[in-house]
């Protein structure tokens, strides 16, 4: 018995672990075909943390999902169960992001999790002749923001 458990969960994280590793390589890929430095080791570290969270949500989410179909005679009730734990899972997964990111992972408590250097975020129009290095630069300089990818 105390196998077959150990197998299962040992099989949970193994398949939040490939989740997480796809779209790892997913971002990995877009920074380095777009022209910007990839950083494998950020780039990890943020996507499989994204991705365990996630799995340590989902049991609770199933859950919700069987206990209280979106099916039936109390729809109305149901949606509204629906609505309310979907927005409380919102927080909750909002807040496990920073507590992951900051005391598992150390990073800094200002950084997001996208980057936000004008590389990522579209320029306005008074900054479409610049060139990707010069945001690279100021990124590094601190002038844009703290960006995990240029540090």
């Amino acid at each position: 018995m105390l196998q077959q458990r150990w197998l299962r969960w040992s099989l949970i994280f193994v398949g939040w672990a490939a989740v997480g590793l796809f779209f790892a390589s997913q971002t990995y890929l877009s920074y380095k075909y777009s022209g910007g430095q990839a950083h494998t080791a950020i780039i990890l570290k943020l996507n499989l943390a994204d991705w365990y969270v996630w799995g340590l949500l989902a049991p609770g989410i199933i859950f919700l999902a069987r206990r209280f179909p979106l099916d039936g005679r109390c729809l109305v009730r149901n949606v509204a169960i629906h609505f309310t734990a979907g927005v409380g899972i919102t927080l909750l997964k909002w807040w496990l992001d920073n507590v992951f990111r900051h005391y598992v992972l150390a990073l800094p408590r200002s950084m997001p999790g996208a980057c936000r250097c004008p590389d990522s975020v579209g320029r306005d129009q008074d900054q479409l002749p610049r060139r990707k290095a010069d945001d690279a630069e100021l990124c590094r300089r601190g002038r844009v923001g703290r960006c995990p990818m240029h540090l």
